[in-house]
């Protein structure tokens, strides 16, 4: 594989960390073994730079499992054993279902290659109902839910302590606004943390603890993004206990660069896709923050360059990201992003032809 060194300069700011070079490993593109006709991460390894040397090569310290959505797909369940896993919600048809198994694999695969690991917990679950009241969701989630919550997260440092792995932290669901009003998240957050932090305990070197900040989608009508952003906020304060906010130690968010903008009136969805405001989604971070009395670590835990458009003119496809990536990365060295986790590690390919049908790595533009 060839690799090509670009040499940049910085505006002051945060210093450049390793927690800055983490990516999204999405169990659905992702998979560590070859199954089927899927190629596996380790098949990647092998056909690019022989093992190990792989990630070590692409300059990735951090990967966040499973990424994404997919882990909203599914519930958590103790049996009568007392063994916790992974349940789908629904029927899932396409790929193999997430577990346990799977997660241990993943969990022995940064063990072995000398890389970290955050987790998502899945949140959906924990409700029937879309937008529904902070009363509802609050008195909806049930001790049997929360025992199941404790398991998982035990069950993942105990996995973590036997192969190796390091885990940084535990986030707290993924996107939230597509189930939850922030009222609601907040509830989830009432009921969780305390649970979660339980089971970490409050050691120097406890895992952290990251709790969602979405405010780049909304739910309809023509609101401004300082508007929605602070309905967002606000909501999540006045329901949060005291207390909670001790227990978080960031705040995540995902920021994706899409030319050109979701509608005519859409001020939120033109936001949403603009490298150059990173630093108002920074500035909303600081704010929650600062209203939590806390110094919070500032997450994305997902940010790139759609591969897709919203015109047939305007795809940003292979070296055409190579722009964009870097204007968000020196954005948020300016404004003091903590962590950054890239999406995926294994992408759509952008041209079958020349790639075989095979997921093309981040890293390689062309």
């Amino acid at each position: 594989m060839i690799t090509e060194s670009i040499t940049v300069s910085l505006p002051l700011g945060e210093a450049v960390t390793k927690d800055h070079f983490g990516v999204n490993f999405v169990d659905a593109f992702d998979r560590v073994q070859h199954e089927g006709n899927a190629a596996g991460l380790s098949d990647f390894l092998e056909d690019t730079q022989n093992g190990t040397e792989g990630l070590n090569g692409m300059g990735l310290t951090s990967l966040r499992w499973p990424g994404g959505a997919d882990i909203e797909r599914y519930a958590l369940n103790v049996d009568a054993n007392g063994a916790v896993d992974l349940v789908p919600k629904e029927d899932i048809t396409g790929q193999e279902q997430l577990n346990i198994a799977l997660l241990k694999d993943f969990l022995e695969f940064c063990g072995d290659n000398g890389v970290s690991a955050k987790i998502i917990i899945p949140t959906e679950w924990l409700t029937d109902s879309q937008y529904a009241s902070g009363a509802d969701v609050a008195s909806g989630i049930t001790q049997v839910e929360l025992d199941a919550v404790a398991a998982f997260v035990t069950k993942v440092i105990e996995i973590a302590q036997n192969t190796g792995a390091t885990i940084d932290g535990f986030e707290i669901g993924n996107e939230y606004r597509g189930v939850y009003t922030a009222q609601g998240y907040a509830e989830v957050l009432n009921a969780l943390v305390p649970v979660i932090d339980g089971v970490l305990g409050d050691g120097a070197d406890a895992h952290d603890i990251i709790a969602q900040m979405s405010i780049n989608t909304k739910d309809g009508g023509n609101v401004s993004l300082d508007d929605f952003a602070t309905q967002n906020i606000n909501g999540v304060l006045e329901k949060l206990d005291a207390g909670v906010a001790n227990m978080i130690d960031g705040l995540a968010s995902h920021f994706y660069y899409q030319d050109g903008q979701q509608s005519a009136t859409d001020t939120t969805g033109e936001w949403g896709h603009s490298y150059d405001n990173i630093d108002d989604l920074v500035a909303k971070f600081a704010d929650m923050a600062a209203e939590w009395g806390e110094d919070m670590d500032l997450h994305l835990s997902e940010w790139g360059v759609q591969h897709t458009a919203l015109s047939e003119d305007a795809r940003y496809w292979g070296l055409m990201q190579l722009a964009p990536t870097l204007e968000i990365f020196s954005a948020m060295m300016k404004h003091g992003i903590d962590s950054a986790d890239m999406w995926p590690l294994l992408y759509h390919t952008t041209a079958l032809a020349n790639n075989g049908g095979k997921l093309r790595p981040i890293g390689i533009l062309g």
